[in-house]
């Protein structure tokens, strides 16, 4: 596949250089309300046409009697003849105010008003406004996005109630429902590089989006895009300082600025300890978070219809994990062996996009990546001290064996992915089509030792090596002025291989096929409505105990089938938006239980399996509003209603367990974000926002729940001068405390009661940044 990429593009810059046309008309495109040069706009005549680079010029040959069109996203579009054409030309913004927003994570870009279903898109500005450069400081403000705790960062997620909340040793193949990408490099289950300086736009899609991006998108999919090299962005530098013995440290720049060759250069380091106290060790840094980021990006114009795009990235997390307790005290932990949450990631993608006419653009996108990753924790949460005082007593010398446990994964992932892609228009804009394939390789090894499936195993060494490959297809069609219908298709093959040292090998091919119809109406301009129907899937996989029976060793896909109806408007003040869902789940995949060896009644193994169905339907609304004197609001709200179908399975020789019948786990009934925002003046702004919960269930395996829970965060920000900007950030001021996580389990000697343990969000963190533009 690789060979075959360099090969075609080979011709391709051939083919450019052989029939190069003489240039006949030169000039320059603005916005007609800044006057800024606008980038990327799509100059045409006939059959020939080019883009407009960095600097809004162009250059191009063109019919003296024929006319010239103007389009780009966000922009009224215009026609003029060859003969009245300005040298520079302006283009009337569809928005008179603020940006026209688009969305880029789709098959092809386009305008959020124009997209059919549930997206949030998340701008630079509100990014910037955050206390620390992390996705988790965003997510309270995405409706109907949860996370669980269990991780020093997130790195699993649940889009309406659907997605997994951990991958511990043994639990699988690297299946996940909600992805997560950084510049086309994927990352889904180890989100937790997520680091967002510097970043641009954050796109996030709820609802299946397999037709799209395949096996890793059953609930949504998380798309973060960093700053591209370009001379209109200002290198700058930041500083911030808090408690916690917080200290972040960041600066991004362009190295190179050439009408041609651009790049651009990121670099973060950020500690903080953590929030919690090791009473034992008498230390605060056990939980701490050392992280840091350097990224490159690279822009290069061979010429006007080709365009190469480099990024390499590194990561490294260098983060401790001490922050469960027998007690649940919440941010003080009394283990004498604390954990680490580690990772080290280096990755790089290479998109290289070919215009082979102005209605016709070809697109490559390849990736690499390693991530390194150690998971390791105190896994009875004390030490030998704690064990041997009161209320517990325990005593190894009359026991016979110390109560002492430590756990650890250490996990090497490589993947390399490979996406060739045909983006076409027809000549009167009637139609757009996409089609494309897809390949994927995915090789993970892990090595895990300690108290593994149930205490049967205490070590493991396994591999899985995935692949997929995939082919897709997308047609929009606008019979009518104001209707667009859309229709796109996946097929894809999955194959999924196991071997380990216990002996055990296994493989497992899955069919997955999706796909997703929608009808949009555009009320006006500025007004849309939408309805459309999606069929989402995840793959199966392969179980890992080494004692169950072949016949229970594989799972089948799970599938969705989901409903959406939803309205999108905007104005020169702001944005409103509203959606109804309703999704069914098939096939559920969920953890059972039953004898493997009918003359052994402890012979009784959890396993995952296919033994239900769920439904979850809901609404979703985000608004953004300005007033004048500066005053803005924003906003969003999620409403969702779930439950699992009940099902039941054999446990120990007559006795049967049943699950179900009741919500998912990690899906909260609510979840809302209110934001207020105040322009004192050109140089002092204010800000304060709440967000908030409602409870739910921790797992499917007991009925224990959360509690409700609100967080109020503020800000100040002071531009001293053109170059320096101070901010003051406050979050979670009340120190309100939240659980994340919860486990239901018998841990404390000598009779081991079941009783619930959770791990708390962030406590109140506050502090100052610094900025300085360059």
């Amino acid at each position: 596949m690789y060979r075959f990429t360099t090969f075609l593009f080979s011709i391709l810059i051939l083919q450019s250089i052989l029939f190069s046309q003489e240039i006949a008309i030169s000039g320059k495109v603005i916005d007609a309300m800044s006057n800024k040069p606008i980038a990327g706009c799509e100059v045409f005549a006939g059959n020939s046409g080019t883009i407009t680079n960095e600097f809004g010029e162009y250059v191009l040959a063109a019919p003296q009697d024929g006319h010239l069109n103007f389009k780009h996203i966000g922009y009224e579009p215009l026609s003029l003849p060859v003969s009245k054409i300005p040298h520079v030309l302006q283009l009337v913004p569809i928005l008179l105010q603020g940006e026209a927003v688009s969305v880029y994570g789709s098959l092809r870009t386009q305008s959020l008003l124009e997209s059919e279903g549930g997206i949030t898109v998340i701008s630079r500005r509100e990014i910037i406004q955050t206390s620390e450069p992390h996705f988790q400081t965003l997510i309270s403000n995405i409706p109907n996005l949860n996370w669980a705790g269990g991780s020093s960062r997130p790195r699993y997620f649940q889009i309406r109630g659907i997605g997994e909340r951990s991958q511990y040793a043994g639990d699988g193949p690297p299946n996940y429902s909600v992805g997560f990408s950084i510049d086309d490099i994927d990352l889904s289950g180890i989100g937790m590089a997520g680091l967002t300086f510097d970043v641009n736009r954050i796109e996030l899609f709820r609802g299946p989006q397999s037709s799209i991006y395949g096996p890793n998108a059953l609930a949504g999919f998380i798309v973060l895009r960093s700053v591209e090299p370009d001379p209109r962005e200002k290198g700058y530098l930041t500083l911030s300082i808090g408690n916690a013995n917080t200290v972040n440290m960041g600066t991004a720049f362009n190295l190179l600025s050439g009408p041609k060759f651009k790049a651009r250069l990121a670099a973060f380091r950020g500690y903080n300890n953590g929030f919690q106290y090791n009473e034992y060790l008498d230390d605060h840094t056990t939980n701490e978070r050392v992280e840091s980021m350097g990224r490159l990006k690279f822009i290069w114009s061979i010429q006007p219809n080709l365009l190469l795009k480099l990024t390499l990235l590194s990561v490294n997390l260098d983060n401790g994990y001490d922050s469960w307790s027998p007690d649940n005290a919440g941010f003080v932990t009394y283990t004498d062996n604390p954990g680490q949450d580690d990772q080290t990631l280096r990755a790089g993608a290479f998109r290289a996009e070919y215009r082979v006419s102005p209605r016709t653009t070809l697109h490559s996108i390849s990736s690499i990546s390693r991530a390194d990753m150690e998971y390791s924790y105190d896994s009875d949460w004390g030490n030998d001290e704690f064990w041997a005082a009161d209320p517990y007593n325990f005593d190894p010398d009359v026991e016979g064996w110390r109560y002492d446990f430590f756990d650890r994964v250490d996990r090497l992932r490589d993947t390399k992915t490979q996406e060739l892609r045909i983006v076409q228009s027809s000549q009167n804009d009637l139609i757009h089509f996409i089609g494309g394939a897809y390949y994927k390789d995915l090789t993970e090894n892990d090595a895990a030792e300690g108290y593994l499936f149930g205490g049967d195993e205490s070590a493991l060494e396994s591999e899985f090596h995935l692949t997929n490959r995939s082919l897709y297809a997308q047609i929009d069609y606008s019979p009518f002025k104001k209707i667009t219908l859309t229709s796109n298709m996946r097929v894809g093959l999955r194959n999924t291989d196991y071997a380990d040292d216990k002996l055990t090998i296994f493989s497992v091919d899955d069919q997955l096929n999706g796909g997703k119809i929608a009808i949009l109406y555009k009320l006006n301009p500025r007004n849309t409505g939408f309805i459309n129907a999606a069929r989402g899937f995840k793959a199966g996989g392969i179980n890992q105990h080494p004692r169950i029976l072949e016949i229970n060793r594989p799972f089948s896909p799970e599938y969705v089938n989901n409903y959406e109806i939803g309205y999108r408007g905007i104005s020169n003040r702001g944005m409103f938006s509203l959606l109804g869902f309703y999704t069914r789940r098939i096939d559920q995949q969920v953890s059972l239980s039953s004898q493997q060896d009918a003359m052994d009644p402890n012979s009784f193994t959890y396993y995952i399996g296919n033994a239900s169905e769920g439904t979850v339907y809901g609404f979703e609304m985000e608004f953004k509003r300005s007033f004048d004197q500066g005053l803005s609001f924003s906003g969003s709200l999620g409403l969702l209603e779930s439950k699992t179908q009940e099902y039941s399975f054999e446990v120990a020789p007559g006795e049967f367990v049943s699950l179900g019948d009741r919500a998912f786990a990690h899906a909260p009934s609510y979840s809302y974000q209110l934001g207020v925002q105040y322009e004192v003046n050109s140089q002092l702004s204010l800000r304060t926002s709440i967000s908030g919960k409602d409870s739910f269930y921790f797992s499917e395996s007991h009925n224990q729940q959360s509690q409700p829970y609100s967080l109020i965060n503020s800000g100040v920000t002071y531009a001293w001068s053109k170059s320096l900007e101070v901010s003051l950030w406050g979050d979670n001021l009340l120190d309100t405390r939240y659980a994340t996580r919860g486990f239901y389990f018998g841990l404390e000697p000598p009779n081991y009661p079941e009783k619930l343990y959770k791990s708390f969000g962030d406590p109140r963190h506050y502090g100052l940044t610094i900025k300085y533009t360059l």
